[in-house]
């Protein structure tokens, strides 16, 4: 290729300057540029004389210096080894004039390739390392929306709880009218939450418990429609209150019952948390994370048109159960019913821009007992929302509407320890009659009763009445409460007292005897 030769402004006859090496090619000619031409000059290849051999083009060199003096040319190294001459080809016709086609330099070519692999790389390094990127690993992404959660300072959250009837026993006869009214127990719950530790939420809990009485104490076919239950949790104290219906037909129950339940249910129960519960609870949430066995992404998703990543959670089931009957929610024998099919799972829906979790499901868990002789089998499912833009302002209940629970405990236990005593009192009263039965058949036999002058106690193996009456009652009977309380006898061979000790001094049947209060048997 021959390259154009700019003309030089200082010699503008373009004469060849003194001490220029530059000749025009030989045989060729340099052409000037005419009028309206541009100022560039033009070469034409040689002309070759017929017969003889083509010259080859010529090229542009650079100005050469000649040697200094004294200083010896060393000729250039071989560029390779030597051939043996070849003959110059035959003569050709001489080839018309030729002007190179310009060709676009390539160059660029590679500066676009390099600039693609760049953004290429820059690209997948973008989404490898960057939080939420196509190839972030599951495993941060959830560590990073744990620690986006535990930062906020207040958030509000609604659930929904379905216990449903699965399997064997979960309904006779599927197309009667009850067992299409048994689908099940539905529980929703709206809350909020506050730094540092106050919980506030209401619970509304609708359908029939049929098939779910051995794990809700409940009897079967009970439908139940409860609203309104609601709790408060500050610190290390519980505040709730329950409705009406949750203690079923209130004139079932006694007057001093009545009054308890018209306290917890118009004024709010306070209740103090054990240390020990609480930091049950913590320790189970710091060891929730190990108890992951896997976590695999799924498609993306929204919830409430928030685009959201979807993780699926699996945790280890075996290990679960152990960490739940540590923290006291299940019993060992508990532990034996609950089950985690191959659906249990964990699914976890966080927010793409604040890695926030938006939607929290858990399916699967699954719970077994005997009911009526069949292994009746409730699947549970959980769905949780969280919403972060509500306002939120939690506030333990004013003072003049709290009551404390140890009080309402205390006013139930007494009236349950009223009952029971009214029990074993009445229990008293027929062993009693069964000792007089025995002492009237001895009589027949012996024309007498047993003597004894002192106290003779119906727990003394060795007594008159145990050695005495052994062939006419199977057992002498003792006080339920002995030896705190005991029954007596006393004789003369003609007539007899027999007495046990009555807890319940309002009993009319009684009769107060120094310290003791009587209820008192003799022959007459």
């Amino acid at each position: 290729m021959i390259d154009p030769i700019q003309p030089n402004q200082q010699n503008p006859d373009n004469q060849n300057p003194a001490g220029s090496d530059w000749s025009p090619p030989q045989g060729g000619t340099v052409t000037q540029p005419g009028p309206g031409q541009s100022g560039e000059l033009s070469s034409t290849p040689p002309v070759n004389p017929p017969n003889s051999p083509p010259t080859p083009a010529s090229f542009e060199l650079p100005p050469q210096t000649p040697p200094s003096p004294g200083s010896v040319e060393t000729p250039p190294p071989p560029t390779g080894p030597s051939f043996p001459s070849v003959p110059p080809p035959p003569t050709q016709p001489t080839p018309p004039p030729y002007l190179p086609t310009p060709q676009p330099k390539k160059s660029w070519l590679w500066v676009l390739l390099i600039v693609l692999l760049l953004l290429i790389g820059g690209g997948l390094a973008w989404s490898f390392l960057m939080p939420g990127g196509f190839f972030y690993p599951a495993e941060k992404l959830l560590l990073r929306s744990n620690q986006q959660f535990n930062a906020l300072n207040n958030y509000s959250f609604s659930a929904s709880i379905l216990a449903k009837p699965t399997g064997n026993g979960a309904g006779a006869n599927p197309t009667s009218q009850s067992s299409q009214n048994s689908s099940g127990l539905t529980a929703q719950l709206q809350g909020a939450f506050q730094k540092p530790d106050k919980v506030s939420a209401e619970m509304n809990v609708k359908g029939s418990l049929s098939k779910l009485s051995g794990l809700l104490f409940l009897p079967s076919s009970e439908s139940v429609a409860l609203q309104g239950i609601k709790f408060i949790v500050i610190g290390q104290k519980v505040y709730y209150q329950l409705p009406k219906e949750f203690f079923g037909d209130l004139n079932e129950l006694s007057s001093q019952q009545q009054a308890i339940v018209r306290a917890i249910t118009e004024k709010w129960v306070e209740r103090e948390l054990t240390t020990t519960n609480a930091s049950k609870a913590n320790q189970f949430l710091t060891d929730l994370p190990k108890m992951i066995k896997s976590i695999q992404r799924l498609s993306n998703e929204t919830v409430d048109n928030v685009p959201v990543y979807h993780l699926k959670i699996v945790l280890d089931k075996d290990q679960l159960l152990n960490e739940l009957q540590k923290l006291g929610v299940i019993t060992a024998e508990e532990k034996n019913l609950v089950q985690f099919g191959q659906g249990f799972q964990i699914d976890c829906f966080i927010g793409k821009k604040d890695f926030l979790p938006y939607k929290l499901k858990v399916s699967g868990a699954k719970f077994s007992a005997l009911e009526g002789g069949s292994q009746v089998t409730t699947e549970f499912n959980l769905e949780m929302q969280f919403d972060y833009k509500k306002p939120v302002k939690v506030e333990a209940p004013p003072a003049d509407q709290v009551v404390k629970a140890s009080e309402i405990e205390s006013a139930l236990s007494s009236d349950e320890a009223r009952a029971m005593m009214k029990v074993r009192d009445a229990k008293r009263k027929q062993d009693l009659s069964q000792i007089k039965v025995a002492l009237e058949m001895y009589k027949n036999d012996h024309d007498s009763y047993p003597v004894a002058s002192q106290i003779d106690k119906t727990n003394n193996k060795n007594g008159v009445l145990a050695q005495s009456l052994a062939p006419y009652i199977k057992k002498l009977p003792v006080d339920p409460k002995d030896p705190e309380y005991w029954y007596g006898y006393l004789s003369d061979g003609k007539s007899y007292t027999l007495w046990c000790l009555l807890e319940d001094t309002s009993d009319t049947q009684g009769t107060r005897d120094g310290q003791w209060y009587k209820y008192i048997v003799t022959n007459d």
